[in-house]
């Protein structure tokens, strides 16, 4: 029970003690802190954080501008990639047409219809040739050069007979004569320049090549559809080439013709002489050989019918200023003799009335 008294009493002494030492002083009371905190670990903590958040925004930053410029490259290489398939693809049958046209010719057999109606019409034209052959002799023919004159148009007659009728045969003969000719001469030199200029190449030497390619693919099948409509034209030129006053209209008909024959087996022989050139450049070059040649065959192509053109138009103008100066450099020919038979003066002066009216056919 003491005990229990005396610990109060302590207490209470022990309160009033520092009130009263506390009342006597009237400095400040300097409370010192003595809780010591360590924050270093915490801010090497930090710190690791940051530089490790750094690392992986870098990281991130790095990987997102790879992916960028990834996808970039990508969506190019693809555009690329299809465009190369669609150039090659666009290429590869052109390029099969390309050289069926140069070694074959067309088959002129659906040309028959067409063939047979211009010889209907042509021959309705053989019975003026005898009508101006017979009223030469029969007007002239006291005169020797008007009667060689007036035979020359009967003989013209008869061979333009035989010749217009026979003229599809041969002209089909021809045609597979050339064909033959061009396919052996394509075979033995091969397709390599063809085959080597797709595989492996870039897109702008695939763009040349097949522009080029269809450059000459245009003359080639425009010179396909000129053989196609030579059989219907043949015996037009046949015909006009044996009436004498016409005769250079017939041959510019018979260049043409000749041109578009020639132009093929032109084409065979370059492209036989550059298949060599194209196996033996060094690995890559030979397809930088195939977009010039082909331009090169178009451009032949375009100049083979220019020159059929000209020499055709200068043939057929020829003939008319020669016919102008010879009739200005030449004396007349004396007039001719002729016989009175009574009875007969009206139907010479009817006949040379029709005489005067032709008289431009002559020659």
């Amino acid at each position: 029970m003491g005990r229990l008294l005396l610990l109060p009493l302590a207490l209470a002494l022990l309160i009033f003690s520092q009130i009263a030492l506390a009342g006597g002083n009237e400095d400040k009371v300097v409370v010192n802190s003595y809780v010591s905190i360590d924050v270093e670990g915490i801010i090497t903590a930090l710190r690791g954080n940051t530089e490790s958040t750094r690392n992986a925004l870098e990281s991130t930053r790095d990987t997102l501008n790879s992916g960028i410029g990834g996808l970039s490259s990508a969506v190019l290489g693809a555009f690329s990639a299809y465009a190369q398939d669609a150039v090659r693809s666009f290429s590869h049958p052109l390029t099969g047409l390309t050289v069926f046209l140069i070694s074959h010719n067309p088959d002129v057999g659906g040309m028959k219809a067409s063939w047979s109606a211009v010889v209907s019409v042509i021959s309705a034209l053989y019975v003026l040739m005898f009508i101006v052959a017979g009223l030469l002799l029969l007007v002239n023919s006291a005169s020797a050069l008007e009667r060689e004159n007036a035979k020359g148009w009967a003989a013209n007659a008869i061979a333009a007979i035989i010749a217009v009728n026979v003229s599809f045969a041969l002209y089909s003969l021809l045609l597979e004569i050339f064909s033959a000719i061009t396919a052996g001469i394509v075979a033995k030199a091969g397709t390599e320049i063809f085959d080597s200029a797709l595989p492996g190449a870039q897109i702008g030497l695939l763009a040349a090549y097949a522009l080029s390619l269809f450059v000459l693919a245009i003359t080639l099948f425009a010179r396909q559809l000129f053989l196609l409509a030579g059989a219907a034209i043949l015996p037009l030129a046949i015909f006009l080439y044996f009436v004498p006053p016409l005769r250079g209209w017939g041959m510019m008909l018979f260049n043409l013709v000749g041109a578009a024959l020639v132009m093929q087996l032109l084409d065979a022989l370059m492209l036989s002489a550059a298949i060599p050139l194209a196996l033996q450049a060094p690995a890559g070059l030979g397809a930088f050989i195939a977009p010039p040649l082909f331009i090169t065959m178009a451009l032949a192509n375009c100049a083979i019918t220019a020159f059929a053109l000209f020499r055709a138009a200068f043939t057929s103008a020829i003939p008319q200023k020669a016919q102008v100066i010879i009739s200005h450099a030449l004396p007349a020919p004396p007039a001719p003799q002729t016989v009175n038979v009574p009875g007969i003066d009206s139907l010479n002066s009817q006949i040379s009335s029709l005489i005067d009216a032709l008289r431009p056919l002559r020659r």
